[in-house]
Parts: C-alpha cells; sequence; structure tokens
C-alpha cells in the first residue's frame, strides 16, 4: 500500500510538472489510406505534445502514458491486454486487487490515437403520403431501428421472424408481401447436438431498401471421448438488405453481419451503424479466433484487422462493435472494436459516444488484525465514454473519457454546441476481508455506508471535462433525463419526485435552476412544445405498517410540465389512470407524439392508449385499444395524413382522426 501511495504521488509531481495542454478534437480532412493502411495525423496532430495521464492498468501497474486508449498493432497487443485482464480477475478470486480507478480529472485530456481509415427522395406507391409520422426517436434526423416503419406509402412490420409490408390508401390496409428471414433448427443424437437460431429484432426503410437486423447464435456439442465434448458457440448481429423496389416482391440483395449480440442501431441518410457487444467466450491465447470479434459476408467470416481494436487503459472482457453499413448499395464500410462493455450509446450528425459500464473496486487499506489478514473494498460504478467523429468516411477515434456513477438510459447522454452532456448515479459501498490462512477460510464485514447520489458532467469536443455538478439528491437515482438546447431536466426518486432543471449554457458552470418536489416519478420525459415537458410514469402513495412506512406506485401518471420559467417549474396538469404499467416507460420507441393534433400514444398495460392535451382541458381520452386484438403487447402506432394505424402481430386497427378516432377497419396479419 505504501508502495501504491509513493507511486500516485509521484505521478501527480510527473503532471504538474508536464502541465495541462488541451488537445484539439480530429478533423477529417485527411486523404482515405489506400490499402488499409493508417492515414496521415491531421496537420493539427503531427508536433502536439501530449499531456501524460496517471492510470492504474489492470494488475495494478501504475503507469504514466499520453493515452486512456490505444488501438492494437497486432493481435498480440490484444492477447497481451486480455491475458492480464484475466488475471486480474483471478487475482481478484484469490483476494488481490481487480481493477483500480484513479479518477484523475486529467486523465480525459489524451492526446488522440488515430483511427484507421476505412477500407476501401423516395417515390410513393398509389394512394401514398407524403404526411406520415415517424419513429420517435432521441435525435432528430437520427433513425432508430424499430420492428414497425412507413414511408407513406407502405406500413413495414418485423414479427415472429417474418418481414410483412402492406399497402396503405386511407382505412384500406392490404398484405402485399410476407418474406421469412428468421429461423430455428435442432439436431440432436447421441454423440452430438446443434442449435441454429436468428431471431429478428427490428429494420429501417431507407428508398427502395430495407435493412433488417437480427441475432444470430449457435451451439453445437460433439462428443469425443467415452465422458469427453467438445463445444462451439458463436453469436453475431446480422444485416438482411432487402431490395424492395418491388413492394410485392422483396428480395436479399446481401446478409453481412458482426460478431455480438444486438445492443442498438442508428440510420442517418443510408449510413447505417449496428452497435453489438461480444464477450469472449472459451478464451484461448493460442487461438486468435476465440478473442477476436468477426465480420461477416453472406457467411464469410474474417477476423476485424488489429489496428481497428481499441484498448482502453482499463479493458473490459467484453468488446462493443461498431460497424458502419452503406444500405444503398449494402456493403460494409467501417468497423471499430473497443474493449468496453458497451451499456448505451448517443449518436448525432456529427459524433458516436459509447456509453461503457466499468464497476471498480479499489483496495483501501490492507492490515493484520490477530490471525487474520485484512483487506479493506470500496466498489461503485464509472461510465467509459468513447467518442467517433463520423462527419468523414467512417469512425474516426477521437478520445475516451471516464466519469463517476452509471446511466439510467441512451437519454442521460446529448450534444449541444459541440458538449457532450452526461447525467449520473453514483451508488458505491465498502467491505473487508478478513482471511485466516491457517485455517483457509474468509470471512467478510460489511459496513453500513452504502451511497447514492447523482452527478451531470459537461465535457467538451475532446472529451474533457468542462463542468460538473455533483453530489444531488442523496439517497435517489435518476429515473428519467431529458435535455432541450441550453436546459436539462431529470428525475430522481425517493419518496418524492425533485425533477430538477439545469442551466447549461456556461458549459463550465452548469447550474441548478429548480428542484420541483411533486408525488410520483416520471420514467419518460418528452418536450412536448416549447415551454411543455411531457412525463409519464407512475403516481406513488405512502403505506405503512406498524412503525414502518414506505413509498409505493399507484397507478401509470401523465404530467405536463409548465417550464416556461426554468426557475420556477410546475406541474400544471397531471392525470392518474388506472393502469399498473406501461411498457412506453422504457421503450419510447413505442411512444407516438404529434403537438400539431395534440394526440400522445402510449402502451397502457396490454393495450395501446392515446390522449389529447390542450392547455384547456389538459388531458383527455381518444380511445383505447386492446391488446389480445391485436396479438401483441408490443405495439406501434403510426400516421399517415388523417389516419392512425395501430400495428400489433396479428392485426392493424385503422383509427379516422377526422372522425373522433372511430375504428374504420381491422386488417388482419
Amino acid at each position: 500500500m505504501k508502495k501504491l501511495i509513493t507511486l500516485l504521488l509521484a505521478a501527480v509531481m510527473l503532471l504538474s510538472l508536464f502541465g495541462c495542454a488541451a488537445q484539439t478534437p480530429a478533423t477529417q480532412e485527411q486523404e482515405p489510406a489506400q490499402n488499409g493502411s493508417k492515414p496521415a495525423a491531421p496537420a493539427d496532430k503531427q508536433d502536439t505534445d501530449a499531456e501524460p495521464v496517471a492510470a492504474l492498468t489492470p494488475d495494478g501497474e501504475l503507469v504514466i502514458t499520453d493515452k486512456l486508449a490505444h488501438f492494437a498493432a497486432s493481435y498480440d497487443d490484444v492477447r497481451d491486454a486480455i491475458a492480464k485482464l484475466r488475471q486480474a480477475y483471478d487475482e481478484a478470486a484469490a483476494g488481490g486487487v481487480r481493477s483500480v480507478n484513479t479518477k484523475t480529472e486529467s486523465a480525459a485530456d489524451a492526446a488522440e490515437p488515430e483511427m484507421p481509415a476505412p477500407a476501401g427522395e423516395e417515390g410513393l406507391g398509389s394512394g401514398g403520403s407524403d404526411d406520415y409520422s415517424e419513429t420517435n426517436v432521441q435525435v432528430a434526423g437520427i433513425d432508430e431501428g424499430d420492428i414497425v416503419k412507413t414511408d407513406g406509402a407502405y406500413i413495414y412490420a418485423v414479427g415472429e421472424n417474418k418481414l410483412k409490408i402492406f399497402s396503405v390508401d386511407e382505412f384500406v390496409v392490404k398484405k402485399v408481401a410476407e418474406l421469412t428471414l428468421g429461423f430455428e433448427k435442432y439436431e440432436d443424437s447421441k454423440n452430438s447436438y446443434s442449435n441454429d437460431y436468428k431471431s429478428v429484432r427490428e429494420m429501417f426503410v431507407a428508398g427502395d431498401m430495407l435493412a433488417v437486423i437480427s441475432d444470430h447464435s449457435s451451439y453445437s456439442s460433439k462428443r469425443t471421448g467415452a465422458n469427453d465434448w467438445s463445444y462451439e458457440s458463436s453469436n453475431r448481429a446480422e444485416v438482411d438488405f432487402i431490395d424492395i423496389t418491388d413492394r410485392t416482391a422483396p428480395k436479399i440483395a446481401a446478409t453481412l453481419g458482426q460478431d455480438g449480440g444486438t445492443m442498438t442501431t442508428r440510420l442517418v441518410g443510408d449510413r447505417l451503424f449496428v452497435v453489438s457487444r461480444y464477450y469472449i467466450y472459451n478464451y484461448d491465447d493460442g487461438d486468435m479466433h476465440t478473442f477476436v470479434p468477426a465480420l461477416y459476408r453472406n457467411g464469410e467470416k474474417a477476423l476485424i484487422d488489429a489496428n481497428k481494436i481499441c484498448i482502453p487503459v482499463n479493458p473490459s472482457e467484453t468488446y462493443t462493435v461498431v460497424t458502419e453499413y452503406d444500405v444503398a448499395s449494402a456493403v460494409m464500410k467501417d468497423t471499430a472494436a473497443v474493449l468496453t462493455n458497451g451499456a448505451s450509446l448517443y449518436m448525432d450528425a456529427e459524433r458516436i459516444v459509447v456509453a461503457g459500464q466499468k464497476h471498480q473496486q479499489d483496495v483501501t487499506a490492507e492490515r493484520t488484525e490477530s490471525v487474520y489478514k485484512v483487506k479493506e473494498y470500496y466498489e461503485y460504478d464509472a461510465t467509459e465514454l468513447t467518442a467517433f467523429d463520423i462527419t468523414g468516411d467512417g469512425l474516426a477515434y477521437i478520445n475516451t473519457a471516464l466519469v463517476d456513477g452509471y446511466l439510467d438510459s441512451q437519454f442521460s447522454m446529448d450534444r449541444y454546441n459541440g458538449d457532450l452532456r452526461i447525467v449520473t448515479t453514483h451508488a458505491s459501498y465498502s467491505y473487508a476481508v478478513y482471511v485466516d490462512e491457517a485455517m483457509g477460510f474468509e470471512n467478510y464485514r460489511w459496513n453500513d455506508d452504502h451511497k447514492t447520489y447523482n452527478n451531470l458532467y459537461v465535457l467538451g469536443a475532446d472529451m474533457v471535462r468542462k463542468g460538473a455538478v455533483e453530489n444531488l439528491a442523496e439517497d435517489e437515482r435518476v429515473y428519467s433525463v431529458r435535455f432541450d438546447g441550453p436546459v436539462g431536466y431529470f428525475c430522481t426518486f425517493r419518496q418524492v419526485d425533485p425533477l430538477f432543471t439545469v442551466d447549461l449554457s456556461d458549459p463550465a458552470s452548469p447550474k441548478i435552476l429548480s428542484a420541483l418536489k411533486i408525488p410520483g416519478f416520471s420514467e419518460y420525459l418528452h418536450v412536448w412544445q416549447s415551454g411543455l415537458l411531457f412525463g409519464l410514469g407512475y403516481d406513488t402513495r405512502e403505506e405503512s405498517w406498524g412503525e414502518e412506512s414506505w413509498t409505493t406506485t399507484d397507478g401509470v401518471k401523465l404530467s405536463m410540465f409548465d417550464v416556461s420559467d426554468p426557475a420556477n417549474v410546475t406541474e400544471k396538469w397531471k392525470l392518474r389512470l388506472d393502469y399498473d404499467y406501461s411498457d412506453t416507460m422504457y421503450n419510447h420507441k413505442s411512444a407516438f407524439f404529434d403537438s400539431a393534433r395534440n394526440i400522445i400514444g402510449f402502451q397502457a398495460e396490454d393495450g395501446y392508449a392515446l390522449y389529447s392535451f390542450t392547455p384547456e382541458d389538459g388531458f383527455r381520452e381518444l380511445a383505447w385499444v386492446h391488446g389480445e386484438k391485436l396479438g401483441s403487447w408490443n405495439i406501434r402506432c403510426v400516421r399517415i395524413g388523417e389516419w392512425l394505424y395501430l400495428v400489433g402481430a396479428n392485426a392493424i386497427y385503422v383509427l379516422d382522426i377526422s372522425d373522433n378516432y372511430t375504428v374504420r377497419a381491422t386488417t388482419p396479419i
């Protein structure tokens, strides 16, 4: 421990000698490299001295580095990083240090390693409309994959491993095509077993092309001896690019993929970004195929190039794989694999930020008590943020940063005027491990010091911290977040709902403007109109038994907050509903918002509810359709012209907006 403290002090002295030079973010003006070689560094990069960073590697070694991450030079670099990580895990199991975080704020001030250069209006059918809704997304102009899409002339739906296409002409809906994409195959015998399964998840529409994303998993075992078996498994995110020039005869143009289960997807123009999580199974340090993710084209497999693999100082045993595809040409454009356990993603027209969740474990003290060797541990969560620029061709690495706490959802991140804003919840605890080596056993003592509070951080374009507000709402966690330009809103909860409003106009000095405390809490926040913020969540009530009391949920609640004065936010309109649950609280893509027509749609238990909102009348029910009729708890609402279409697994209901939301037709799927 004394050695560790000495090393850390030395690191601090070195940092003070080197100074704090801010780094310039990567630009996209360099020419693409040829034959897969690395591009030359931009002019503003080549002669820049990087600020050194004090950090501890997974095996506890203190390093002075100019980067929080680097790209591998070879597969040996990748193997060595994973081997050290696995060794640290083994030591943790034996009572050693698993990972340590110095939590130095200057750690984000890292020089930027260059990312290798990338490898080498639709028409409407008859009866179509150019006035139609789109998927409810976080960032305007950045589409998110979903199970139902429309282009104004057709409705596209994926479910039960099939793609179905419907022509639409007001209340007349006809199925014109169906294409099976997923499957499940089993083979079982005395000496072998195999399972091959492809499950369709979501899709995008881009002109005359569809991109359908699936998870494709396989597992096999084979007897190799009397009591010996060999095992193989794989899991990849797969994209079927489907030509729908003829909507009645969709054709698969290509099938591409990447290792790992699908985490999330985004589309801007024809640029499709698929993000997957790839866990390292059956690690064999002599076989790179067991620890390097692969890419796939029509069944052919190729490992991701080593120089596309980003290794943070504190890596994970899980990759987050980000791949760009061009939908129009059905080709793979670029990829990057980061050794971080991806938990969420933010994307706008300029940048992708991958958020990886890290559980940190620090050894804070070591001593001897009687016959025991004692180690004191402090554990908490942190979020590792890896940023890529997408304004040029491919994915250009910018920097990696680490912030305290974990994210509630993708809405916990947002960019404005080049700055990244993040809201996190800190949760920590400590304990001591008493080891009696002579007797061969150990005991644990858990301390009563569990801490929960919330933070807001602002990082600049170079991912360097600009400002922060920390230690908010002690003993509460974040339930929802929404940013609206220079203002941020987030809701925490324990017994009442503090809705915090934050002024972010000065990123170096964010300020809490108000903290509205009301019963209940919002799980999802949505900017309804200028000056109005919609909240979907739960009402609450107090209960007691003897001397014990607690807060419990009491039905779904709709809230409309008046945020016209950020310093005096009020819940001006609210409505408690006799529903126990709404999936829309946790899946924003199932929500429908049309402020011009005053329509709010969301899933309510096993059905879909439609409400109107006006300042004069508040919330008013328009319609509710039972999920049993639609055949699904996963329902979507789309609008084409003055018609609403509720799409389930078994049927499409057509509601006439101009006729008091009357159901005019039902089409079996």
